[in-house]
C-alpha cells in the first residue's frame, strides 16, 4: 500500500509543480510562457519513458525488488530537491525574450531554462514509469493512484494560490515529493539514513519558508519594474490569489491620465497610486475625496465624449480597472452607475486596504452598483437596458506595444460580445469603447472594425450615420449608437474635439480636410480605414490587403491583439530593416519558438525506442504502424479536447487559471 501512496504523492507533486510554474512565469516573465511549461512537462515525461524503455531493453537481468526500492527512494528524493532548485537556478539565467532576435546567446539561455525545468518532470516521469514496470500485476491500482494523484495535485495547487505567497508556492510540490520519499523509503533503506534524510528535508522546507521562499526576479521590461525606478517610489501593498499578484506602487511623481489632451493646462491629476497585476499596469487609483472639480482632467480624455452627447440615467461600465471611468461618470453626474468588474481582487482592494483613497467608490455609494462577474456572464443574464455602455481601456500601452497580449484570449472584445452589448442599449443609447494607439496603426483600427461589424449585423439603418471615432495623441475612442447621430450631437462632437485638440477620425458627413489636424500622422490612416470598413464592397478586400490582421475576432478566435501575419514580417523587414524588431509580437514569436523546439525534440523520444529496441514480438510493419497511429491519435484527441474545453470555459470563468484547474481536475 505504501508504494501506491508514494505514487499518489509524486503524481500530485508533478501536476502541482506544472501549474505553479505557469503561475510563477506569469509573474516573472509573461503568461505565454505557460505554453513552454506544458511543452517542457510533456517532454520530461516522454524522455523518461524513452530512457526506461532503453534501459529495460539493455539490461540482461530484470529489475529486482531491491533495485526498485532504491530507485523509488532516489527519484523521490531528487524530485524533492529539484522542485525548488530548478526554478531557483533558472532565475539566475539572464534570459530575455526581447533579445532573441539579435543576441544569439539568448538561445543558449533559453536552452538552459529548458534543461533546468525539464529535470523535475523527468524525475517524476521515471518514478511513475517504474511503477508501471514494477507493479504489472496491479496495473489497475497503478492507474487509479496515478490519476487520483494528478487530479489532487491540480486541486492542491489551485488552493495554494489562495493560501501562500507566490514565493512560497514551490514548497507545495516539494513537500509532496518529500512525502513520496517517506512512503517509498519506509522499511526499504536503513532506518538511520531514512530518519536523517527525512529530518534534513523537513528542516530544509522549514528554513525555506522562514526565509520567504524563492526570490522572484521580475523582468525589467515589465511595468512595475519601470514604475519602481521613479523617484521616491515604494511598494505600498501586495496581495495574491489565483488571478494574480496584486501590487500597488506609490510614487510622488506618478501621473496616470491615458491620452490626456495636450490642451489641458489646469494642473495634473490628484495624487495617485498605480495598480499592477503580475507586473502589468491595471491603471491608477486616484485620491478622490468628494470634490468633483478635482476630476476635471478626466473630461480631457477621449473616453468622456459620450457624456457630452447624453446625460445617462443608466450607465454600464465594464471592467473599469482602477476606477477612472467611474470617477468620470461621477464628474458628469450619472444618475445610476452599474459596474461589472471581472477581477474580484481589484474590488476587494478598493473596498478594503485602499478604500479611503478613492473615497469608497465601491462602498457607501447608493447610485453605484458593483457586480463581480465575467462581463459575458453578466450581460447574458442582465434584463435591464442602458443609455450608455462603456468598456474600460483595454490592456496597457507597454504591453500592447510589446505584443505580449498577442496569444491571450479576450472574450470581452469579440463580435459576439459587442453584439450582446449593443442589444442591451436603450433606443438612442450609445456604446463606447477605447484603445491605445499603436505604431504602425492597428489596435484602434481593429476596434473600429469590430464596432462597424457589430452595427452591420445588429442595426438595420444606415450604419455610416451611427458611428463616430476620435483620437488623441495616445488613445482612440469609437462610439456606436442605437439610432442615428443628430445634427446637434455632431456639433457637440466637433466642439469637444476642437477645445481639447483631439483629432476627428469619423462622423457622419465628415470632410477629409477635417481630419489629422493636431496629432498629425503621415497619412490619415484611421479615416481612410473607417471609410473602407463602412463600405461593404471594400471591407473584405481591406482586411485582406492590410499589412496586419485587423479582422474582428470571434468567440472561436478570441485574439484581439493578434495582428501578426507572415506578410507583416516581410513588409517590416523590407521597409524598416533591423528597426522592425520593436513591432514584432513577442507572445506569438515565443509560441512558435516553443512549437519548433517541440517538433525537433519530440520525434527523438518517439522513435528512439523503435530504432534501438529489438522487435521481440516480431510485429509486421503494418501492425507497428497501426499501434503507432492508435496511440498518436488517442493522445492528439485528448489534447485537442482538453485545450478546447480550457479555451471555452474562459468565457464563463473569466480567467484561464480557473478554466485550466477545472478542466485538468475533471478530465484527469
Amino acid at each position: 500500500m505504501f508504494h501506491f501512496l508514494a505514487l499518489l504523492c509524486i503524481s500530485s507533486s508533478s501536476l502541482a509543480y506544472e501549474l505553479i510554474l505557469m503561475r510563477l512565469f506569469s509573474i516573472v516573465q509573461w503568461y505565454h510562457f505557460a505554453y513552454m511549461v506544458i511543452s517542457i512537462a510533456l517532454l520530461g515525461f516522454a524522455a523518461s519513458g524513452t530512457l526506461l524503455a532503453l534501459i529495460q531493453h539493455r539490461r540482461k537481468m530484470p529489475f529486482t525488488e531491491k533495485d526498485f526500492a532504491f530507485l523509488f527512494s532516489c527519484l523521490s528524493l531528487l524530485l524533492f530537491i529539484f522542485t525548488v532548485a530548478s526554478f531557483s537556478l533558472a532565475q539566475t539565467i539572464p534570459f530575455s525574450p526581447f533579445q532573441l532576435v539579435w543576441q544569439k546567446s539568448q538561445y543558449l539561455y533559453l536552452a538552459g531554462y529548458y534543461v533546468l525545468l525539464f529535470i523535475p518532470f523527468f524525475l517524476a516521469g521515471c518514478f511513475i514509469g517504474l511503477n508501471f514496470i514494477c507493479f504489472k500485476k496491479n496495473i489497475a491500482q497503478v492507474y487509479f493512484f496515478n490519476l487520483l494523484g494528478s487530479g489532487s495535485g491540480v486541486l492542491i495547487a489551485f488552493l495554494s494560490f489562495y493560501l501562500l505567497t507566490p514565493a512560497l508556492l514551490l514548497t507545495v510540490p516539494s513537500f509532496f515529493a518529500l512525502l513520496g520519499f517517506h512512503f517509498s523509503a519506509r522499511k526499504k533503506i536503513q532506518m538511520k539514513s531514512y530518519i536523517i534524510l527525512s529530518i534534513v528535508g523537513i528542516l530544509f522546507l522549514f528554513m525555506f519558508a522562514i526565509k520567504g521562499g524563492v526570490s522572484l526576479k521580475i523582468s525589467p521590461y515589465k511595468g512595475i519594474s519601470k514604475c519602481l525606478q521613479l523617484p521616491g517610489a515604494r511598494l505600498e501593498y501586495e496581495g495574491y490569489s489565483p488571478l494574480g499578484l496584486i501590487q500597488v506602487v506609490d510614487a510622488p511623481s506618478l501621473r496616470y491620465a491615458p491620452g490626456l489632451s495636450l490642451a489641458y493646462t489646469q494642473g495634473g491629476p490628484p495624487p495617485q497610486k498605480e495598480v499592477f497585476i503580475d507586473g502589468h499596469s491595471y491603471g491608477a487609483i486616484t485620491n478622490f475625496k468628494g470634490d468633483r472639480s478635482k476630476l476635471k482632467y478626466l473630461d480631457y480624455t477621449t473616453f468622456t465624449l459620450a457624456y457630452h452627447l447624453i446625460s445617462p440615467q443608466g450607465d454600464l461600465i465594464v471592467n473599469p480597472g482602477s476606477g477612472n471611468q467611474i470617477l468620470a461618470a461621477l464628474y458628469h453626474s450619472s444618475t445610476h452607475i452599474q459596474v461589472v468588474e471581472s477581477h474580484p481582487d481589484i474590488v476587494n482592494l478598493l473596498r478594503g486596504p485602499l478604500r479611503s483613497f478613492p473615497q469608497n467608490i465601491y462602498n457607501q455609494q447608493p447610485h453605484i452598483t458593483v457586480d463581480i462577474a465575467s462581463p459575458r456572464e453578466f450581460i447574458a443574464r442582465e434584463l435591464n437596458t442602458y443609455d450608455l455602455i462603456q468598456l474600460g481601456l483595454i490592456g496597457s500601452w507597454r504591453g500592447m506595444e510589446g505584443g505580449i497580449y498577442a496569444t491571450g484570449e479576450n472574450y470581452i472584445y469579440t463580435i459576439e460580445a459587442f453584439q450582446e452589448y449593443f442589444e442591451h442599449l436603450k433606443p438612442q443609447g450609445i456604446f463606447s469603447a477605447s484603445a491605445w494607439l499603436s505604431s504602425p496603426p492597428r489596435t484602434f483600427l481593429k476596434l473600429i472594425a469590430l464596432s462597424v461589424e457589430t452595427l452591420d449585423t445588429k442595426w438595420r439603418g444606415d450604419i455610416s450615420r451611427s458611428v463616430v471615432a476620435i483620437r488623441s495623441w495616445a488613445t482612440g475612442t469609437v462610439l456606436i449608437k442605437k439610432g442615428e447621430f443628430s445634427f446637434a450631437e455632431l456639433i457637440k462632437i466637433k466642439n469637444f474635439c476642437k477645445r481639447r485638440a483631439f483629432d476627428l477620425v469619423y462622423y457622419p458627413g465628415i470632410d477629409r480636410g477635417e481630419v489629422n489636424l493636431y496629432s498629425i500622422l503621415e497619412k490619415p490612416v484611421y479615416y481612410e480605414g473607417i471609410c473602407h470598413l463602412l463600405r461593404r464592397g471594400t471591407r473584405d478586400e481591406y482586411y485582406e490587403n492590410h499589412v496586419f490582421n485587423i479582422k474582428p475576432p470571434t468567440d472561436d478566435k478570441p485574439y484581439f491583439f493578434h495582428f501578426f501575419r507572415l506578410s507583416s514580417f516581410f513588409y517590416l523587414l523590407k521597409t524598416l530593416g533591423r528597426e522592425w524588431i520593436p513591432f514584432v509580437e513577442w507572445g506569438y514569436v515565443i509560441l512558435w519558438g516553443t512549437l519548433v523546439q517541440a517538433l525537433i525534440i519530440a520525434p527523438l523520444f518517439m522513435f528512439l525506442p523503435i530504432i534501438f529496441i529489438r522487435n521481440k514480438e516480431r510485429l509486421s510493419f503494418l501492425e507497428k504502424e497501426k499501434i503507432f497511429l492508435y496511440f498518436s491519435l488517442l493522445g492528439l484527441a485528448f489534447m485537442f479536447i482538453e485545450m478546447g474545453y480550457i479555451q471555452k470555459f474562459i468565457v464563463l470563468l473569466t480567467h484561464p487559471i480557473f478554466s485550466l484547474a477545472l478542466v485538468l481536475f475533471t478530465v484527469i
